[in-house]
């Protein structure tokens, strides 16, 4: 169900009938919704790789999309602090 709902939101998207920032909102929610780890590392990868694809410079990125940036940007700071705290506890 997730699923075709995402699907259906791409497909709004490719037919131009919301905005990138509308899809990147609505499928975020989603994805973030289902708590499933795995669907959100290939939602982050897909960000990820739109963005290094259309931007090259990632000065451009964040200009031109500031909240995918920033969304990137905190979740990579949440991982990167989760794992210093792990190994801190194990060390």
């Amino acid at each position: 169900m997730i699923a075709e709902a995402i699907i259906a939101i791409a497909n709004a998207y490719e037919a131009e009938a919301i905005t990138r920032e509308q899809y990147f909102d609505q499928t975020t929610a989603l994805v973030e919704a289902t708590g499933d780890g795995e669907i959100l590392t290939g939602w982050i990868q897909n960000q990820f790789d739109w963005l290094s694809e259309t931007f090259p410079k990632i000065d451009d990125a964040w200009k031109a999309h500031p909240k995918v940036m920033q969304w990137l940007h905190d979740l990579a700071g949440f991982r990167g602090q989760r794992k210093r705290s792990n190994s801190n506890a194990h060390g």
